[in-house]
């Protein structure tokens, strides 16, 4: 097995775990309800400048994404995520096998609406601990999301290995 597929495997692994709670008993919503609160919970809210770092980050993601500029979106992905976006790309025989051709197939499932109204946000926090963290917001339809963050060199990267958007959390 390739180390993307490896890494792919694991991050939807560690993605499921996260959603589901990990148990076996719990329904989709107890889980969405579980990963909602360990979400609003992590770690302690950024503020100044690492704050506003993280929001542009997301910011600059979701408004690349929505106009379908694939490898500049993938320039604001962590590197691990980008490597396995290619990795997508390369299983699935496209014809390029980067991160910007991963990360395009893996919107195809969005609507025209849909992909246009990525970069219209509502960031509500950022919450940090260390070199992870979480940037919460609403998407246009008012869905509270959360997207995971990693900083790499100084700057916050998105971890998003599947998703365009982010996780969708239950409103507090």
């Amino acid at each position: 097995m390739s180390l993307y597929l490896l890494l792919l495997a694991l991050a939807l692994t560690s993605l499921v775990l996260t959603a589901c709670g990990g148990g076996g008993d719990q329904s989709a919503s107890t889980g969405t309800a579980a990963a909602s609160a360990r979400i609003h919970g992590f770690g302690s809210e950024a503020t100044g400048a690492r704050a506003k770092q993280a929001e542009a980050t997301l910011r600059a993601y979701l408004g690349a994404a929505s106009k379908g500029q694939w490898a500049k979106a993938c320039s604001y992905l962590a590197e691990r995520v980008q490597k396995a976006r290619a990795g997508v790309a390369k299983s699935r025989g496209l014809e390029n096998e980067n991160c910007a051709a991963g990360l395009k197939e893996s919107a195809e499932g969005l609507s025209t609406s849909e992909r246009a109204g990525l970069e219209e946000t509502d960031i509500s926090a950022v919450r940090v601990n260390g070199r992870r963290g979480y940037v919460l917001y609403e998407d246009a339809s008012g869905v509270p999301r959360a997207m995971s963050i990693v900083s790499e060199g100084g700057d916050w990267k998105l971890f998003a290995p599947f998703a365009i958007q982010g996780t969708p959390l239950e409103s507090e």
